[in-house]
C-alpha cells in the first residue's frame, strides 16, 4: 500500500551574463521534509505550502523555451503529478520526472513561478531517515549537466553552476495535533447556565485524501454537550454519548485536513450546559484526543498526565454555584 505526499521542490535559475562565449546557469534546489503517510492525490488542490521556482537571467541574455529540470527521485518515492505556475508542465513515472518552463527565460520573470511535485511514498519509508533528490538543468544553449560530478548538498538546499545538484530530504512523521495554545473558554461555568470552550488544531503532512480526522472530548461530570458553533471549516460534525459517572464523551469529525493548516482554519466552539453535578469550586478538566486512520489516538484517560502524550489535549475551566439570595 502506498501513501502520497507533496514533495515541494523549489528551483531558482539565475542566468549569469558576461563576456563568456557559452551561457551558464545557476541552479538552486530546496527540498522540504518528506512526510510519511501523507496523501495528496492528483492533482493537489489542497496544498498549503507554496514552494517557488523563480527564473531570472543576466542582462542582455535569454533562453528560448523550454528550459527543463529533470528530477531523479529516491527509493520509496514515485512521481504522480504536479501543481505549478501555468508556464510549467511536468510528466514522469516511477523515480523520474521532467518539468519544463514554457516561456522565454529572461531577467523580467516574476518571483511567483512556484513548482510543486506530488509523489507517492511507500509504507516502507524509514522514519527517521533521509534521502537524496537529484535535479539536472537542461537547455540546448547550456553545457550538458555534469552528472559525473554532481554537486552534493549536505542539507535540504544547495546551489550549482554545473547543471547537476543533489539535495537531502529528511523523513518525518505526519502529525495531527491539538493546539494547547488555542484553548479558550467562558470566564465562569455557572451552574444552571450555558458556557463554552474553543479548541484549535494543526496538521503537518497529512492531506485531505488521508480521510476523516476524529477529535474525542471527555467532558467532566456536570458539563453536558449542547451544540457546536463557529466551526472552521463548516464540515465539522459533533455528537455525544450518554452521560455516565465519568461525564460525557463527545466525538467530532471533519472529512479531512490540508497540510500546514493551523488553529486559524481548524477550530470549533462547544456549547455545554452546566448542571448541578459539576464540581464546585473548580477548575474541572476537559481531556481530548485527535487521530485519523494513519495516526491512532492515544488513550484519552492518559491526557491529564505529564509529560502529555502526543495528540492529547488538556484544559481546565472554572466553575461556580449561583449566588444565593439572602435576607438581611
Amino acid at each position: 500500500m502506498t501513501h502520497a505526499i507533496p514533495a515541494m521542490l523549489c528551483a531558482l535559475l539565475t542566468l549569469l551574463s558576461g563576456s563568456v562565449i557559452a551561457q551558464t546557469a545557476q541552479l538552486t534546489l530546496t527540498v522540504p521534509p518528506t512526510f510519511d503517510h501523507a496523501t495528496f492525490g492528483l492533482p493537489s488542490t489542497e496544498e498549503t505550502l507554496e514552494p517557488q521556482v523563480t527564473l531570472t537571467s543576466g542582462i542582455g541574455t535569454s533562453l528560448a523555451s523550454p528550459v527543463t529540470i529533470n528530477f531523479a527521485l529516491p527509493d520509496h518515492l514515485s512521481y504522480v503529478g504536479f501543481n505549478a505556475h501555468p508556464q510549467w508542465s511536468c510528466s514522469g513515472s516511477a523515480q523520474t520526472a521532467s518539468c519544463s518552463w514554457n516561456q522565454t527565460l529572461t531577467s523580467n520573470l516574476p518571483n511567483t513561478s512556484f513548482l510543486s511535485l506530488q509523489v507517492d511514498v511507500s509504507a516502507a519509508l524509514p522514519v527517521p531517515g533521509s534521502s537524496i533528490v537529484q535535479a539536472t538543468l537542461v537547455h540546448p544553449s547550456l553545457p550538458p549537466p555534469n552528472t559525473a560530478n554532481c554537486v552534493q548538498s549536505p542539507n535540504n538546499a544547495g546551489v550549482t553552476t554545473n547543471g547537476c545538484l543533489r539535495t537531502t530530504s529528511s523523513h518525518v512523521f505526519s502529525r495531527v495535533q491539538i493546539d494547547q495554545n488555542a484553548w479558550q473558554n467562558s470566564a465562569i461555568f455557572l451552574i444552571g447556565s450555558e458556557a463554552q470552550f474553543t479548541m484549535g488544531f494543526r496538521n503537518d503532512g497529512f492531506g485531505f485524501n488521508n480521510g476523516q480526522v476524529t477529535v474525542r472530548i471527555q467532558l467532566p461530570p456536570g458539563l453536558v454537550y449542547n451544540r457546536i458553533q463557529s466551526a472552521i471549516p463548516g464540515s465539522w460534525s459533533c455528537s455525544a454519548a450518554a452521560v455516565n459517572a465519568s461525564g460525557q464523551l463527545m466525538s467530532c469529525t471533519v472529512p479531512g485536513m490540508g497540510d500546514g493548516q493551523t488553529a486559524s482554519t481548524l477550530t470549533f466552539t462547544t456549547i455545554v450546559n452546566v448542571t448541578s453535578d459539576v464540581a464546585v469550586p473548580g477548575p474541572v478538566p476537559i481531556l481530548a484526543t485527535i487521530g485519523n486512520a494513519q495516526q491512532l489516538p492515544p488513550d484519552i484517560t492518559t491526557c491529564g498526565q505529564m509529560p502529555r502524550p502526543p495528540a492529547c489535549g488538556f484544559h481546565q475551566v472554572p466553575t461556580q454555584a449561583p449566588l444565593q439570595s439572602r435576607m438581611d
